[in-house]
């Protein structure tokens, strides 16, 4: 790299005293909690079916309204338009959740400014391609993309996941704009998928999932984690056949979170399980994602954490390359 591109580099991070912000200025809040603000991205995670879909729209449906839809309120402080991209609908599919959107706003036909692209049958390239154009386009204020999985290859090639992470980030903050990503959960443990969810998670001011509950038929928009406010209380919602919408079930609250056992303290099967899931799609880790991917997985902080890839390490669990990466120990492999 050139001197003069060094410098760029330099006098392009540098902070000072005119960066200073002292009031936090949200973009999208969901009960009253800020979960974005201008320049970052929030991501939404969930199993298939769980309606993630569903509690996307309430977004847009929000931006367009002036109002919150299913307690979650976006803030619309210009003229910008909404820029949604779909890589996974068909036109029958989107039709239903647009239609939906129309009854709620009591309209006929698509706002002019909401931009909506679909782009199932497109390669990941394509769809890269697309955004940036559309974007380039209409400067949006905000950018939905449904999902993200669409835009790479390989979801577990961490340069891949790395390089589209950075380019949203780019976007935000040249077009000051806030974007929300869909991306799915792993049916086998639970993470947002490979190397591409690590790295969305870290990227993201606020993490949410959406779970369904396949006994009382609802399901949930809760935190994960939000970094500049207090986590807000899990948003339960259930279908209602007679208005063909959703709604918000004020009876079927999450129960009380009980007390968390110490995971220092679990089993030996109950280790070699949480070594198996976390390398049940990812064979090799470094030490900063293996500490997240844990954090995620057991809940706890990143203290407890460092400290349980180190018992791990200990107990012959985990076994570490020439490079000091982290690999299971084959003998517990199940």
């Amino acid at each position: 790299m050139q001197n003069e591109q060094v410098q760029k580099l330099v006098s392009g991070a540098k902070f000072d005293q005119g960066r200073i912000i002292t009031e936090i200025n949200p973009s999208i809040k969901i009960r009253g909690r800020t979960v974005a603000t201008e320049q970052n991205l929030i991501c939404i995670s969930g199993l298939p079916k769980s309606r993630k879909t569903v509690f996307s729209w309430a977004f847009v449906t929000s931006f367009f309204s002036g109002t919150d839809c299913l307690d979650i309120e976006v803030i619309r402080k210009d003229e910008r338009p909404f820029l949604l991209i779909d890589t996974e609908s068909g036109d029958y599919s989107f039709s239903r959740n647009l239609i939906t959107f129309q009854k709620r706003l009591n309209i006929k036909g698509i706002p002019e400014d909401l931009n909506i692209y679909l782009s199932r049958e497109y390669s990941h390239q394509e769809n890269i391609d697309l955004i940036k154009q559309t974007i380039e386009i209409h400067k949006p204020s905000f950018i939905l993309i449904d999902n993200l999985t669409d835009l790479v290859l390989n979801p577990n090639d961490p340069g891949e996941a790395q390089k589209l992470i950075k380019d949203l980030k780019k976007i935000c903050s040249l077009y000051n704009c806030t974007i929300i990503t869909i991306i799915h959960l792993s049916k086998s443990n639970n993470f947002t998928v490979g190397w591409l969810g690590s790295t969305i998670d870290r990227a993201c001011q606020s993490v949410l999932k959406v779970t369904k509950d396949e006994e009382t038929g609802t399901s949930s928009l809760e935190a994960k984690l939000i970094r500049d406010d207090a986590e807000f209380k899990p948003v339960v919602i259930e279908f209602d056949k007679y208005s063909n919408d959703y709604f918000i079930n004020t009876d079927l609250q999450p129960e009380e979170k009980k007390e968390k056992r110490d995971v220092l303290k679990y089993s030996d099967q109950e280790f070699i399980n949480i070594v198996n899931i976390l390398f049940s799609n990812i064979p090799v880790y470094n030490y900063n994602d293996i500490v997240e991917q844990s954090k995620q997985l057991t809940g706890v902080g990143t203290n407890k954490a460092k400290a349980l890839i180190s018992l791990l390490l200990t107990k012959g669990y985990l076994t570490q390359n020439q490079h000091k990466q982290y690999l299971i120990n084959n003998l517990i492999k199940q």
